[in-house]
């Protein structure tokens, strides 16, 4: 464990016990949510693949219009 996260679950355990359930239930729900992320993307790598490389393609005809991002 990281000094870091040592140092969080010591600062949680001074706190009350519904308080300590409720950052516990946020872990767990990150952690989760990670692990989902990690299914879904390996799931759809190959698709992910393929529509990157339609876009180089696209970007190399001339056919893709950049977009800024920013001031969306």
């Amino acid at each position: 464990m990281t000094q870091t996260l040592e140092q969080a679950l010591e600062r949680v355990r001074e706190l009350p016990d519904d308080r300590q359930d409720a950052i516990a239930e946020l872990i767990v729900a990150e952690l989760e949510a990670d692990r989902q992320w990690e299914r879904w993307f390996a799931e759809t790598s190959d698709q992910l693949e393929l529509l990157a490389k339609r876009a180089l393609e696209r970007r190399a005809e001339g056919k893709a219009v950049p977009t800024n991002w920013d001031e969306l």
